[in-house]
C-alpha cells in the first residue's frame, strides 16, 4: 500500500458512507494518508425541488440535507489525527465524484453501496458503479 496516501470519500450523510468514512479512515491512519470528504447536491442553488423532477428522490433526499451535519457524521467515524478536508458540489453525483478524484489526483475513492437489487441496478444504476466505470483511479466499495 502507498504512503501519504489521498484518499477521496464521497458522503450523503447515509450509514453506508458512513462506513465509508470509517473504512478510509483505517487506511489513512496506517499509510498516514489524508482524507478529502465530498458531498455533492443535485441541486441546483437557483431552482427548486419542484423545478427538477429528473432527479431520483433519494438524491432530493441527500441534497435537502445540511452538509455541515453530513461532514460532522462521516468525521466521527475517522480516527483521530486523519487530516480531513469536506468540499461540496453541485452536479450529478458520478460526474463531479470522478472530476474531483481527477482535479485533486486522488490515490483511492472510497464510496459506498446503495445495495441496488440486480434488477434496480440495471434500470438505474448506481453512483459507485458509475464512478467505477468512468475512474481510472482505484476504486473501493463498502456496503
Amino acid at each position: 500500500m502507498k504512503d501519504n496516501m489521498k484518499i477521496l470519500v464521497p458522503v450523503d450523510g447515509s450509514p453506508v458512507s458512513c462506513r465509508a468514512a470509517a473504512f478510509a479512515g483505517e487506511i489513512a491512519s496506517v499509510t498516514g494518508g489524508t482524507i478529502d470528504l465530498l458531498f455533492v447536491s443535485s441541486m441546483k442553488p437557483d431552482h427548486s425541488a419542484a423545478e427538477q423532477r429528473f432527479i431520483p428522490v433519494e438524491q432530493l433526499v441527500a441534497s435537502m440535507q445540511d452538509p455541515k451535519e453530513i461532514f460532522d457524521g462521516a468525521k466521527k467515524n475517522i480516527p483521530a489525527g486523519v487530516p480531513v478536508s469536506a468540499h461540496e458540489k453541485n452536479g450529478i453525483p458520478a460526474a463531479e465524484i470522478v472530476a474531483f478524484a481527477k482535479a485533486t489526483g486522488s490515490d483511492l475513492i472510497v464510496i459506498g453501496s446503495k445495495g441496488l437489487n440486480a434488477v434496480e441496478g440495471f434500470l438505474l444504476g448506481s453512483v459507485s458503479q458509475k464512478v467505477v466505470e468512468n475512474e481510472d483511479t482505484s476504486v473501493l466499495i463498502v456496503k
